[in-house]
């Protein structure tokens, strides 16, 4: 079948959603270093030359992916702080952390957004996506308003700040490779990497006891 250009604004969006799942195919089988523009291609309909008409680099991709996950989660957040009238600090720390724990994509991709992502992606990719991963943050600033009515502006911004922070940290010493694994049995031999969800939830708690 021979491959035809996309013209209308909807077939971009379908070549543009069979690029995304094409890369996360191969993120999820084989990792971030064996995604290639080529690849990518392959598990398409689409031609290498074509598939920069929707992207310029693999890690435009990639960032297009993340900001899906960011869109997706905030979604899950938002229907859960919409019907709870009232939640404690402990339940607040753990439904955060709860729904955090179960999107991987979304944690594994923004552990290597600022290190590996940012570099070859062009200015305009990444304003975009700090654009429009905003409904995510605004569903955080809802709920923690909502739930905590006496929280300041400066500690409302710390908590999102820190709460990032916590994310990005987290993932990577709670899924190690199975080389990471191994060189940390080699000197503590009963090593068991910690929960995510056990370091979320009691990170958020920190950050929000003395709202």
């Amino acid at each position: 079948m021979t491959f035809q250009r996309a013209r209308t604004q909807e077939q971009i969006e379908e070549r543009k959603k069979e690029i995304l799942n094409a890369c996360k195919k191969i993120y999820l089988e084989s990792g971030y270093d064996f995604i290639t523009i080529d690849k990518i291609s392959k598990f398409t309909s689409i031609s290498r030359p074509a598939l920069y008409n929707y992207y310029s680099t693999k890690e435009e991709i990639i960032l297009e992916l993340l900001l899906n996950c960011y869109l997706e989660t905030g979604e899950l957040l938002k229907p859960k702080f919409e019907n709870l009238s009232t939640i404690s600090k402990e339940e607040f720390s753990e439904l955060l952390a709860r729904t955090l724990s179960e999107q991987d994509l979304f944690l594994s991709l923004n552990s290597i957004y600022l290190l590996s992502l940012e570099k070859n992606c062009t200015q305009e990719a990444l304003n975009r996506f700090r654009s429009q991963r905003q409904p995510f943050f605004e569903t955080l600033h809802y709920g923690i308003k909502k739930f905590f009515p006496k929280i300041t502006v400066k500690q409302e911004n710390e908590f999102v700040i820190f709460l990032i922070a916590l994310i990005n940290g987290s993932y990577p010493i709670t899924h190690l490779t199975d080389k990471q694994l191994k060189a940390m049995k080699i000197s503590v031999p009963d090593y068991e990497p910690p929960k995510f969800y056990d370091i979320c939830k009691s990170g958020i708690y920190k950050l929000i006891r003395d709202f």
